[in-house]
């Protein structure tokens, strides 16, 4: 509502020029009306002093008509604006009296003043908003009405046309498809079955004798009046066309079909499927292409609830009554929430179940047959890590007899080759496993021997001795460690099924997983004297780096070690001494150099010996050659100890040590040992590590030798 305060009328089409995209009307007092969409003006000027009535589609700001305004309006002119709204009604009411009759004639529900026009109500309902009822034949939901369920408030339309598009070359008409395939689902023939069977074929991937695409892929990509949800009919879907609305319907063939054949989504065989005739006959045809293309009329269903109707799926929706094929099943042998619900003695993962945990979430299967008789292998040697017994260890052990041992057809790598199904990943099992399948499907269990065992040793992976793994004799169950890796016993494959965690069981690893229930051979230790940070850890005496522990450094990180034994390869016999031992070399001649006695001398003295070419009076390899040419324990940067460091040996890991003589020097035959420190050009530093008596004697005699290396 405004009034109109300028001094001077103005055409109200030129006032409000600026505005006419957001003004429906203006009405004056006595019904006189400015419609600007339609150029419609029979308001004329707009008068000072008059009231006005406008109507907007959104809001104007900052509305102004001129520049100033007459205060004075004459009093009789005013309009208030109860009587404008009075009049408002009055106009409307004139309005929709006028159109709605003009409406009602057309089957509309009213005049509508915001449209300024007639409008309908909502499919399916009346002006009331009242739901209507729907009749077989009735044009909606995208097609014609075919079938309503008893509820009255579903059912199934279809197409007003066959589908045209993607048909073979010219012709309009389809394979079914999948010849000599058999569709997994698509076998169902009742009503609100054939949108499962579409999904189940077009998700086979069917082909196609000529190359075209199948009737249901025709169905599924059938887009009309905004609907893309189309597909192929059951059989009884089908039927239900041809007597409602096709050929067979009381009121005619309202679905215009053509007088032909027509497909449905159910499946007889790998080779025919369901189709109905133009006289309303069911028979079974050839999927393919030689006289078995036939029509597709799609169809869609409205008022369903689409989801998993199958009461055994994990995704079961209970008010779903059309099947959308998206229903989800536990895998075998587990419930919806992934536990395990088979016993002991089932068969189930390739084998039968011998053992379940605590948890019932994991387990052991035993295969289903023997694979014959094999040695153990790797006689009188020993396998490191294969000694496990318990449970959960035989595929370690299995792992590291078959990394260790180099014969072939072994217990352990025809356990690891075996395969049955689809499973590969079996192993032999574990003393307490093979004890286990004894107690539990074999003869020691409730229903005696139900995996048909022999009555013989069988191999387990758990090494008892250098020489001899357990067994268990599956007659009587017992258990025997002492039998030899080379004989022929039988061999049982096994493996795990369910949530094991596998990793490194060791303590004493580096990686050692608490969560861990099945070894995998994964485990990391530390290098000898060290911990798992790399930190150095050994103490004197202790066997690190290839040798014993005789000397660390202020820091502790940097230290010398003694070889395990003398060195006697190479050893020959001078003018005194002993014939494991070596003579010093360079007798009368001074070694520049190799006067060093402290510790950490030892290395440069032996490097100077050899430089010296220092030559023997028997024509043996020198002392220090002998050092240099050692290797033991991976380790080839030997050499021989200086004095003092000779002497650090004898007191720390010799004789004079508190824990007694942990290297093994020789104590009472000839013990005498050779330092790499030169005393004169005739003379070179031993000690004696019978009473620790170092001295220097004459290069030519054969001393004992104990090469050295650092860290």
């Amino acid at each position: 509502m405004f009034g109109y305060g300028c001094p001077e009328p103005i055409d109200v089409s030129l006032a409000f020029a600026s505005y006419t995209d957001k003004i429906l009307m203006v009405k004056g007092n006595w019904g006189e009306v400015y419609i600007p969409e339609f150029e419609y003006n029979f308001l004329g000027d707009l008068t000072t002093g008059f009231g006005y009535q406008i109507k907007l589609s959104e809001t104007i700001v900052d509305f102004s008509l001129c520049d100033w305004y007459i205060s004075d309006i004459p009093e009789d002119n005013i309009v208030t604006l109860q009587e404008d709204f009075e009049n408002l009604q009055v106009l409307n009411n004139e309005i929709l009296s006028s159109n709605s009759q003009h409406c009602f004639e057309e089957g509309y529900c009213a005049y509508s003043l915001e449209l300024f026009d007639c409008y309908h109500p909502e499919f399916g309902f009346d002006c009331n908003g009242d739901s209507l009822e729907l009749f077989i034949g009735q044009e909606a939901y995208g097609g014609i009405i075919f079938y309503i369920d008893e509820t009255g408030e579903r059912g199934l339309v279809a197409a007003m046309e066959d589908v045209l598009q993607g048909s073979f070359e010219l012709e309009i008409q389809f394979e079914w498809g999948c010849y000599g395939v058999d569709v997994s689902g698509a076998d169902e023939i009742a009503i609100g079955e054939g949108y499962q069977n579409t999904l189940d074929i077009v998700n086979s991937e069917c082909e196609t004798e000529t190359g075209g695409i199948t009737a249901a892929q025709a169905a599924i990509d059938y887009e009309v009046n905004g609907y893309d949800d189309w597909f192929l009919p059951s059989r009884d879907e089908l039927l239900e066309m041809y007597y409602t609305i096709g050929l067979g319907g009381l009121q005619g063939n309202l679905g215009v079909f053509s007088n032909a054949g027509y497909w449905s989504s159910s499946e007889i065989s790998d080779l025919e499927s369901w189709f109905v005739s133009s006289d309303g006959g069911m028979s079974n045809y050839s999927k393919s292409w030689g006289g078995a293309s036939h029509y597709v009329r799609p169809i869609r269903a409205f008022g369903y609830t689409l989801g998993c109707m199958d009461s055994l799926a994990c995704n079961y929706n209970s008010d779903a009554n059309m099947a959308n094929g998206n229903c989800e099943y536990p895998e075998l042998d587990y419930d919806c929430e992934g536990n395990f619900n088979a016993q002991i003695g089932d068969e189930i993962e390739g084998g039968l179940v011998f053992y379940l945990d605590e948890t019932g979430q994991r387990g052991l299967v035993a295969a289903m047959e023997d694979i014959g008789q094999h040695e153990w292998g790797c006689v009188n040697t020993y396998i490191s890590g294969a000694d496990g017994t318990i449970i959960g260890s035989g595929y370690k052990n299995t792992l590291d007899i078959n990394l260790d041992c180099t014969e072939i057809s072994i217990a352990a790598s025809e356990a690891l080759a075996y395969e049955s199904g689809v499973y590969e990943d079996w192993y032999l099992p574990s003393r307490d496993e093979l004890i286990e399948m004894y107690n539990t499907i074999g003869n020691g269990g409730p229903e005696t021997n139900i995996a048909n065992f022999q009555n013989d040793n069988y191999w387990s992976s758990s090494e008892s001795t250098i020489h001899a793994p357990w067994l268990v004799h599956f007659n009587n169950g017992l258990i025997n460690g002492t039998n030899s890796k080379a004989s022929n016993y039988w061999v049982r494959p096994i493996r795990a099924f369910g949530n094991w965690v596998m990793g490194c069981m060791d303590e004493e690893s580096c990686n050692y997983n608490p969560e861990a229930n099945m070894a995998d051979g994964s485990c990391v230790y530390a290098e000898l004297g060290y911990d798992c940070d790399g930190v150095f850890t050994a103490e004197i005496g202790d066997v690190i780096e290839g040798g014993y522990l005789f000397y660390l450094d202020e820091s502790g990180e940097h230290g010398l070690v003694a070889a395990m034994e003398d060195i006697t390869e190479g050893s020959s016999m001078g003018a005194w001494g002993t014939p494991e031992g070596f003579e010093w070399g360079c007798m009368g001649l001074a070694v520049s150099g190799a006067d060093g006695t402290s510790i950490g001398t030892g290395y440069q003295n032996t490097l100077d010996i050899i430089a010296q070419n220092c030559q023997t009076e028997n024509g043996g390899i020198s002392a220090a050659q002998a050092t240099l040419n050692y290797s033991s324990e991976g380790f080839t940067d030997w050499y021989l100890p200086s004095k003092e460091e000779l002497e650090e040996m004898y007191d720390t890991i010799g004789g004079g040590s508190s824990q007694g003589n942990i290297g093994g020097f020789e104590t009472s035959d000839y013990s005498y040992y050779w330092s790499s420190s030169e005393e004169t050009n005739s003379l070179a530093w031993f000690v004696n590590f019978y009473n620790y008596i170092p001295d220097g004697t004459d290069k030519f005699q054969s001393l004992r030798v104990r090469a050295v290396r650092a860290f």
